[in-house]
């Protein structure tokens, strides 16, 4: 009997294993995202774009400290989400203290917000006409196809369709 326990054990242990190990590859390789029509966002925008060697290296700079701009403002951020959460936690929160913690985030928010703006805008400058024209149908694009910050594995609620507006 015991033994048999052992063995059931063992053989759970090893399928459960195996499911963890599915999943993770699974999300590793976005298929997630293509079985859903999803852009995959693996590919930078400018490689869509067809740059000529002259405007690449305009462009690798800019968007080199951008990115790393967007890293390290993406961690403030979480870092201040996370205290938030701890606030909202609290036997008694505090409203003040949630409310001052809330106030920081919309800045960083804000701040990153601000400097994608100012990149659209300097970057775009770098493009023709017709490479301006796509980079932002791109970016619509992208815009487009996330729906919202919930996990993917979320089960997503579809906005509801204005009056007169067939889906």
């Amino acid at each position: 009997m015991k033994k048999n326990l052992i063995t059931l054990a063992m053989i759970f242990s090893v399928v459960l294993n195996l499911g963890f190990i599915g999943i993770y590859c699974f999300q590793r390789a976005d298929l997630y995202a293509r079985k859903q029509g999803h852009a995959s966002h693996k590919q930078f925008l400018y490689e869509e774009l067809n740059l000529s060697p002259e405007q690449l290296e305009k462009f690798e700079p800019g968007r080199d400290s951008f990115h790393a701009y967007l890293n390290r403002q993406g961690k403030r951020i979480q870092a201040r989400r996370l205290e938030l959460i701890d606030l909202l936690a609290e036997d008694v929160p505090d409203r003040k203290a949630i409310e001052a913690k809330h106030k920081q985030i919309q800045l960083l928010q804000q701040q990153m917000q601000t400097r994608v703006i100012d990149h659209f805008i300097n970057e775009s400058s770098i493009l023709t006409a017709e490479q301006r024209k796509k980079f932002f149908v791109l970016i619509k694009g992208r815009i487009g196809k996330n729906e919202g910050s919930c996990p993917g594995w979320m089960l997503r609620v579809r906005p509801e369709s204005a009056p007169g507006e067939s889906r």
